[in-house]
């Protein structure tokens, strides 16, 4: 997603099954793709209430998409971690995206299709995301899902 433009949800569409579909201007690559997705983001993705308009509103104007997504991962994450009785106040940079590419390793252990899903190359996936995670675990990872859902 380019830091000078400001993703809309307009510009992704949540399809039947399990693929979110991103269009050309909120791709990184500026090309459009469907991405698989776990029913667990399905159900998150749904708690949202109003989808128009920017993902990340930014109400100063002052903030690049990078920083505004930055600031409200950081914000959602943190409210969520008190809420679910993790205490802990510092935790290790890009710790869900390194939990989500540790953990879907685990269940398919496929590093090509990983790299491609998160856009790295198998080197970095090996190097990063082989971590000694059970597919137990994995599995749990993928069921979080939010209350009432």
């Amino acid at each position: 997603m380019g830091s000078t433009s400001t993703v809309e949800w307009t510009h992704l569409v949540l399809c039947k099954g399990d693929s979110l579909f991103v269009s050309e201007k909120a791709a990184k690559t500026k090309e459009a793709r469907s991405v698989p997705i776990f029913p667990n983001l399905r159900e998150w993705l749904l708690t949202c209430p109003d989808r128009t308009g920017p993902i990340i509103p930014d109400v100063n104007n002052s903030l690049t998409l990078k920083e505004r997504c930055s600031a409200a991962c950081k914000y959602r994450f943190d409210v969520s971690r008190k809420k679910a009785g993790f205490a802990r106040e510092t935790w290790p940079k890009d710790v869900l995206r390194h939990c989500y590419g540790s953990y879907l390793l685990a269940l398919t252990h496929n590093s090509a299709q990983l790299a491609t899903l998160m856009g790295n190359s198998e080197d970095v996936i090996r190097s990063h995301y082989r971590r000694h995670v059970s597919s137990d675990a994995a599995t749990a990872f993928f069921s979080i899902i939010p209350p009432g859902a």
